[in-house]
């Protein structure tokens, strides 16, 4: 009877391990799926962007499209200053100094930096090394997520709010290929922005999930926040406040530039 209640207890435990290492799979596959589901709906969004920039500079709507272009290199040189910095800080605890080979891929991703560390995550799907490193792999995704969720709120609500009013006051004036470059450039951005502050509210879910221990007094811990909470966590946080700071010393930088250049190339004309 004894021999027969261990042997059911050993199955139970490998059936939970069983269970366990499927629900480990599972987060794994999805936190690469939402990599590569936000590298579609960024190069969707960037090109509409850079679209309806060109769009403007064609019919010389030169004021439309210095705010437009202004915002998209603020986003990209906002964020890829983050990344840059996380990746400095990271190799500064390796004793081998950096080579050219580091030098060039830090100059490279620059342009694109929430793009290049989806492109991590999805890679290691890929080539199948998600689980030989968890500790690894969670600090690439909680990375990506960031970036992503600074990118869309820096980047994409600006874009967002400004297309949108754009398109209420011009409505009347535009022909129909810019008014549909506007409504592409407003829904993408507002489908990223959705989707990174969700992805990053379940994302972070997930990761409280896997480090609470429970306590067997007081139950389950809850590690879920609602969406109220985190957004307040984010817009209270340091480095949040830092970029937003940054984002608009650069993004009036970048719109007198673009307005000097495309006023001189006007009076030239």
């Amino acid at each position: 009877m004894l021999e027969m209640d261990r042997v059911q207890l050993l199955e139970s435990e490998e059936k939970q391990q069983d269970e366990g290492n499927i629900e480990d799979t599972f987060d794994f596959k999805w936190r690469c799926l939402v990599a590569l589901i936000s590298i579609l709906f960024f190069l969707m969004s960037f090109d509409c962007d850079l679209v309806l920039a060109s769009a403007y500079f064609e019919r010389e709507m030169y004021h439309e499209f210095s705010l437009t272009i202004s915002i998209t290199v603020t986003a990209s040189l906002v964020i890829g200053s983050l990344s840059t910095f996380w990746i400095i800080q990271n190799s500064s605890t390796k004793k081998s100094p950096p080579g050219i080979r580091y030098v060039l891929c830090i100059l490279t991703r620059f342009p694109m930096s929430g793009l290049a560390r989806d492109a991590d995550v999805l890679s290691r799907w890929i080539i199948k090394i998600g689980d030989g490193d968890q500790g690894k792999f969670l600090q690439i995704n909680r990375e990506a997520r960031t970036l992503r969720l600074y990118d869309a709120l820096i980047g994409n609500v600006a874009q967002f709010l400004l297309q949108g009013y754009f398109y209420i006051t011009k409505f009347k004036e535009i022909d129909a290929y810019l008014n549909f470059l506007y409504c592409m450039s407003v829904i993408s951005s507002f489908v990223i922005v959705v989707w990174s502050v969700t992805t990053y509210t379940s994302s972070s879910d997930r990761d409280r999930a896997l480090a609470a221990v429970p306590d067997n007094n007081k139950g389950d811990n809850n590690t879920t926040k609602g969406l109220a909470t985190t957004l307040l966590d984010i817009f209270s946080n340091r480095t949040f406040l830092i970029l937003f700071l940054l984002s608009n010393v650069i993004f009036v930088a970048t719109f007198l530039v673009f307005s000097w250049t495309t006023s001189h190339n006007y009076n030239y004309n």
